[in-house]
């Protein structure tokens, strides 16, 4: 629809015309896309936008240093220091943890020393980084019980932690990625 645009006249009467832009008139705009693409349409390519940043890691670079699998290298000390029961060399051996943290935030915890054999799922999100002491904070959130957990990174492959699944251990344990 024209809108009308009034002019002042040298006389000082307003005139009014209807002004219809040429395509080569500056004032000509292309025909837009958006009125093209509805609302629900619009919303949908946001959405799969959001998504694909959400499968790609988009966010904290620090936050995926310590995503995958981790072993721990102490198996044997921590079975002096929970005193299992009458543990032989083989089972001693055999006596592993594993913590693996997905990118997507779901935590998995594998514990097998001595009679103990379980495995744990919760889920897990940094709360911070500090650069300068190498260091990140985590949040687990294991059978609705949540802890701050505080890892210090050794090296890119070795961290120290205080496990999530493990009630009543304060000691800090070393695990090597897998």
């Amino acid at each position: 629809m024209l809108s009308p645009v009034r002019f002042a006249s040298i006389s000082g009467e307003a005139t009014c015309c209807h002004f219809k832009p040429s395509k080569d008139h500056p004032m000509h705009s292309p025909p837009s896309l958006l009125p093209a693409l509805s609302l629900s349409r619009i919303c949908f390519i946001f959405a799969i936008g959001i998504f694909a940043c959400t499968l790609a890691g988009c966010g904290n670079a620090n936050r995926l240093k310590i995503v995958g699998n981790w072993g721990i290298t102490q198996a044997d000390e921590v079975m002096d220091r929970i005193e299992a029961s009458e543990t032989t060399s083989d089972e001693s051996q055999e006596s592993r943890m594993l913590l693996t943290f997905h990118r997507n935030g779901r935590l998995e915890t594998k514990t097998k020393m001595g009679s103990v054999d379980q495995k744990k799922q919760g889920a897990w999100k940094m709360v911070s980084f500090d650069p300068a002491k190498n260091s990140m904070v985590i949040s687990c959130e294991i059978n609705t019980q949540t802890s701050e957990h505080t890892i210090s990174f050794v090296d890119e492959n070795t961290i120290e932690l205080v496990p999530p699944n493990m009630a009543g251990v304060t000691m800090k344990l070393k695990f090597k990625r897998q």
